[in-house]
């Protein structure tokens, strides 16, 4: 059976029933948060930019710490009732109102406790649609956007299991997926902050575990499609989906060498750090 966090209690399936929610908010978006080891490394993260979201949108609700706290303590809660002991994912919708916000908490679970990896390989084309430079994608922590849904539903009943987009210059930008990683030798290329990519959690963390496993990294604001011809691995990364190999764009096919090293590399990389910092918990 499935429970969900609702009106700040853990409801059944059976018992629940969002109507006031989808009805009296116009505005509603998710944020999807990993967790495993019985924590969600991100979480005041999250909340954070949840609020910085309501400032700049100018609401005048605010996420307390008092109720970040609570919210934190009945999501763990949630997790347990769902039986998800060894990974997954909260999906947490927000519903915005003009004087008020609800949400409603539903967990994903997933079978292992390491981040995410697509082993088989998917194949990848080239999106139609641009990214402006200097806007980050739409793959946004607070909203994924109807560029990205739209592309989605594209791939829907196709060959391919992700697009590339890139900006108006014509340099990749990100995938439907996440941030893209080309692996040439032992270097590491990606698109850089400047390009629009996806500024995230997980673009830093897999930066630094390529660094830790000597790899260069160099950010590029000139990785167009046709610097795929020379690479060996190619990979996309992100909360939401953890690590895509990607077997092929185009004619092309690359192999699968440092990618499950860097997954796993990138993986105690995030513990090590939310032990440091202390993320995760109230």
């Amino acid at each position: 059976m499935e429970f969900y966090l609702h009106k700040g209690k853990i409801t059944s399936y059976e018992d629940f029933n969002p109507r006031d929610e989808w009805l009296g908010y116009s505005s509603q978006w998710s944020v999807k948060m990993w967790f495993a080891h019985g924590e969600i490394p991100f979480f005041s993260k999250y909340l954070d930019l949840i609020n910085q979201y309501f400032g700049e949108h100018d609401r005048d609700y605010r996420i307390a710490e008092g109720e970040k706290a609570e919210m934190h303590r009945m999501i763990l809660r949630l997790i347990n009732k769902n039986k998800a002991y060894m990974g997954g994912w909260v999906i947490l919708t927000v519903f915005e109102g003009i004087t008020d916000w609800k949400y409603i908490v539903r967990i994903q679970k997933y079978p292992d406790r390491l981040i995410p990896f697509e082993e088989t390989g998917i194949l990848a084309n080239l999106s139609t649609e641009k990214i402006r430079n200097g806007k980050k994608p739409t793959t946004s922590l607070i909203n994924s956007g109807t560029m990205i849904d739209l592309e989605i539903l594209k791939l829907a009943g196709s060959r391919y299991g992700d697009s590339i987009f890139c900006n108006d210059e014509g340099a990749i930008v990100a995938t439907t997926s996440g941030n893209l990683f080309a692996v040439e030798n032992d270097i590491i290329h990606t698109p850089a902050l400047e390009s629009g990519c996806n500024n995230d959690h997980f673009r830093q963390l897999v930066i630094s575990a390529c660094e830790i496993l000597k790899l260069k990294v160099v950010e590029r604001e000139d990785m167009d499609p046709g610097t795929l011809s020379k690479m060996d691995e190619v990979f996309s990364v992100s909360e939401k989906t953890g690590f895509r190999w990607i077997l092929g764009v185009g004619i092309k096919r690359f192999v699968k060498r440092k990618s499950e090293n860097i997954r796993e590399t990138t993986d105690q990389l995030l513990w090590i750090t939310r032990r440091k910092t202390g993320g995760g918990r109230y």
